[in-house]
């Protein structure tokens, strides 16, 4: 299942760098995303957004073959069934991290070739502004490399005050 092979994934740098190193996982991975449906079962979302996640886990030096329009279509997806299917919205923001995990192993720039998103770009931009207000991420230095680890927010106006955001975002280093 994919919850399986999340599970082998996630166990060890050395799993992770032989199912990326063959290359067959990021290729079954692709197809899957492709190959789906709007509409299919959130369970089977939610299992290959854990199975993404891992794969691109902090261990990744060099970025795997996954499809960044894929990813994105992805999280559209989930965002226009976040209405009526409210469990939806967390997987959409697994995927939208996922995808800025990607980004940022690309060194920002996605190699030619890669497939572009099927969304419409009305829908991209909705989306995207969506799950960006709900994020954000910190930079983290781990074993002497530094990783950008993105993250869904808290309510934070609920918690801070504007005063204290802003002291937190121009002093904390």
């Amino acid at each position: 299942t994919i919850e399986s092979l999340r599970r082998l994934v996630a166990g060890s740098a050395a799993n992770q760098a032989a199912a990326c190193n063959e290359g067959h996982l990021c290729d079954c991975l692709n197809s899957l995303l492709r190959g789906r449906r709007r509409g299919q079962e959130l369970r089977v979302l939610r299992a290959t957004a854990g199975l993404v996640t891992a794969l691109l886990g902090p261990e990744v030096a060099a970025a795997p073959a996954l499809d960044a329009g894929c990813l994105s279509d992805a999280y559209v997806e989930c965002y226009l069934r976040r209405q009526s299917e409210p469990e939806a919205e967390p997987i959409g923001f697994e995927f939208y991290h996922a995808y800025l995990r990607l980004r940022d192993l690309c060194g920002g720039q996605f190699p030619a070739g890669r497939r572009l998103a099927t969304a419409s770009p009305a829908e991209l931009r909705e989306a995207r502004a969506f799950y960006h207000a709900g994020s954000d991420s910190v930079e983290l230095l781990m074993s002497g490399q530094l990783h950008r680890v993105h993250f869904l927010l808290a309510d934070r106006r609920r918690y801070l005050r504007q005063e204290i955001q802003d002291r937190f975002k121009y002093e904390v280093d």
